[in-house]
């Protein structure tokens, strides 16, 4: 008893304390739910405020009623996993994710720990209804045979991750760059608000929702971002309508790579991984015949 009264108040306290996170960082969490797959800022607020109520019901069901509050709890942070498990697969991995108001970002650790919290909780609560006999027993070595079971199931995703980008890689080495498609070669672009005045190349990637191709791009843009000296922009044919007009893209998938100042160096529709690092290259290597002149 004593045992299951403690529990409840760590529960309680650390359920108040995310949602009490998000409501004093409401920005920085709002921005890191952005990166969870809320596409529009109204779907954000709704998904900010509905983590905040369901939060802080699970924890005063918790202090109250802990079997019911337990039961709860288990299916929030079950829901938390899978949100934080489908973002890391679409390639937002390191982002900031709002779990914990401005804290935590988007892993497969931050997945896997969420999805152990529900388990434990799920356990908890059962042995809060049924007491610690064997059945109960039993019950908790089937659940930390599931969880063993999904960590696996993580790892053959991840391992399966990288066996997508070695797949894009191998695919044809040259992006087609067509004149007269895209925006003229040296022509300017403002890329400050993407830089910040930083001394990056800009790779502009024109995606849209009717793109099969698109879909599989998650693995090749996180592998790309992990460049200190490349700054990585997925643009929407619907919610960066502008971007694609002011860069006249003339479909999806396309690329446009940009020197620091906005000068475009380097275009292209590309296939992989491999055709997308060629549209680099070129780039970096018309920035250094510049430089030589």
């Amino acid at each position: 008893m004593r045992m299951q009264v403690a529990l409840s108040v760590v529960w309680a306290l650390a359920l108040a304390l995310a949602a009490g996170a998000k409501i004093i960082a409401p920005q920085r969490s709002r921005d890191g739910l952005a990166n969870l797959g809320f596409a529009t800022p109204g779907r954000v607020r709704i998904a900010w405020l509905l983590a905040i109520v369901v939060e802080l019901a699970c924890a005063v069901a918790v202090a109250l009623r802990p079997a019911a509050g337990f039961f709860a709890a288990s299916a929030l942070f079950l829901v938390f996993a899978v949100i934080i498990l489908r973002a890391q697969l679409a390639g937002a991995s390191g982002r900031p994710c709002g779990c914990l108001g401005s804290r935590g970002t988007i892993s497969f650790r931050a997945a896997l720990g969420n999805l152990g919290i529900a388990i434990a909780s799920l356990v908890i609560a059962v042995v809060a209804v049924n007491g610690l006999t064997f059945e109960v027993a039993v019950i908790a070595g089937g659940v930390a045979l599931f969880c063993a079971i999904v960590v696996l199931g993580a790892v053959v995703i991840a391992l399966a991750r990288e066996v997508g980008i070695l797949k894009l890689a191998l695919s044809s080495s040259a992006a087609l760059e067509l004149p007269g498609e895209g925006p003229e070669i040296g022509s300017m672009h403002n890329v400050e608000p993407w830089t910040g005045g930083a001394d990056v190349l800009v790779l502009a990637v024109f995606t849209s929702e009717g793109c099969p191709m698109c879909r599989n791009l998650g693995p090749s843009l996180q592998h790309l971002r992990s460049d200190p000296h490349l700054r990585v922009l997925e643009l929407d044919e619907s919610r960066d309508a502008a971007a694609w007009s002011s860069f006249d893209a003339p479909g999806s998938p396309y690329a446009v790579a940009l020197s620091q100042h906005g000068e475009v160096l380097a275009k292209g529709t590309f296939n992989g991984l491999a055709q997308l690092e060629s549209i680099i290259a070129t780039a970096s290597h018309r920035v250094e015949e510049a430089a030589r002149v």
